[in-house]
């Protein structure tokens, strides 16, 4: 989808504007922030990103072997593979805003995990770029988990995503296609872990209703 670009800092301006996008390369998010700051890519046009606002994004945390949908207050400037990394490390709030039942609950990905980029094809396949092979080697079952956490959250999203794959130096990665399942180099998607969807979750991605579970 993006990847972070370094722009030299070219004007502060004030203003009042609004958006709802992740912020890609070409056309960063603007959002209602008095402090607005405006940018200059050096390859190509003049563009605008903010500081300080924040845009509530669904991410998703297991718990009980489910992943539960939680809204976290964001950064608006952050590129998506920014948001992927804080599953690293933030709590979990349930959609009501209530965070009794999930304030305690870790992410599935551990907190060296780094993604350092982030990139939509145009078959819909979003490249995730890892810094090195922490993720693959987390063993058993919780590889499993963690990637069906990077892998929902980011199709979640932004509904351009079709599917995800896992790079590292550029070179495609095996990763677990779903529980059980043997790792694959091919791209994944979120019904590929539809043992760990809610039933509200599988209509939301369009994914075939899987054994019965315990979902609610």
């Amino acid at each position: 989808m993006s990847h972070h670009l370094r722009w030299p800092l070219a004007l502060v301006v004030v203003a009042s504007v609004s958006a709802c996008a992740l912020p890609t390369d070409d056309q960063a998010q603007i959002v209602t922030n008095p402090e607005v700051v405006e940018v200059v890519n050096p390859t190509t046009t003049t563009s605008t990103t903010t500081r300080g606002a924040t845009t509530n994004r669904r991410l998703y945390f297991i718990l009980d072997d489910l992943l539960v949908a939680a809204e976290r207050p964001l950064d608006s400037s952050l590129a998506l593979h920014e948001i992927l990394n804080t599953l690293a490390s933030e709590t979990a709030l349930d959609e009501s805003g209530n965070d009794e039942l999930l304030n305690t609950v870790p992410p599935a990905v551990p907190p060296d995990v780094l993604i350092e980029r982030t990139e939509l094809a145009d078959d819909g396949t979003l490249r995730i770029h890892l810094s090195d092979d922490t993720l693959l080697r987390v063993p058993g079952s919780d590889r499993t988990r963690a990637v069906a956490q990077i892998v929902v959250t980011a199709m979640g999203l932004d509904d351009d995503i079709d599917a995800v794959r896992f790079f590292i130096d550029d070179e495609p990665q095996s990763v677990p296609a779903g529980p059980e399942v043997a790792d694959k180099s091919d791209p994944v998607d979120q019904c590929d872990y539809a043992q760990f969807l809610r039933i509200q979750d599988l209509g939301r991605f369009d994914c075939p209703l899987g054994p019965p579970s315990t979902r609610s």
